[in-house]
């Protein structure tokens, strides 16, 4: 049975970290997460999700480093105000979780990537909440860290860990 959602931005988020060898890991949050999950558990191919990340709501408790991410050298949120998630495959790993794969795109460029989803218990409930998670490489999306490492980038590493918590709404 085909069950569609829609995420409620004000009750979905996406944290990131960033592993540092020097300083404390560099952590923060997008406020705003919207899209669309369509969920059929009798046939996973026809299953999709939609994923949305406004990323001017980030916040890393640094007003200074959360203007540089918006900058165009990390995000450029001029020209790309939104991180896109679009699955092309699930997959049950027969544990709990969905092996998602899709299309991910992050400051224009767009990469293969695998989301682990959290798999719902029950897809016939008025709201659903579901975690999703995926590591993505900074240099194959240009997300540079030039302006604000003055010793090196070398002392950050180039995985941003994401981690989504998303409210859905039955349509």
């Amino acid at each position: 049975m085909i069950n569609v959602y829609k995420a409620n931005p004000d009750q979905s988020n996406a944290y990131f970290q960033l592993k540092n060898s020097i300083i404390p890991d560099i952590t923060g949050e997008f406020s705003c997460l919207s899209g669309s999950f369509t969920f059929d558990s009798d046939h996973l191919e026809k299953s999709r999700i939609e994923a949305y990340i406004d990323v001017k709501t980030i916040n890393t408790g640094d007003s200074t480093r959360d203007t540089y991410f918006k900058s165009e050298d990390f995000f450029n949120i001029q020209k790309h105000p939104t991180i896109k998630f679009i699955s092309s495959e699930f997959k049950d790993d027969g544990n709990g979780t969905l092996i998602v794969s899709g299309e991910l795109t992050v400051k224009g460029i767009t990469k293969k990537a695998v989301l682990e989803v959290e798999k719902p218990d029950d897809t016939n409930q008025k709201k659903l909440g579901l975690s999703a998670s995926t590591v993505i490489n900074r240099d194959k999306f240009k997300l540079e860290l030039r302006s604000i490492m003055e010793v090196g980038e070398a002392l950050i590493g180039d995985d941003i860990q994401f981690d989504m918590n998303i409210q859905l709404i039955k349509q």
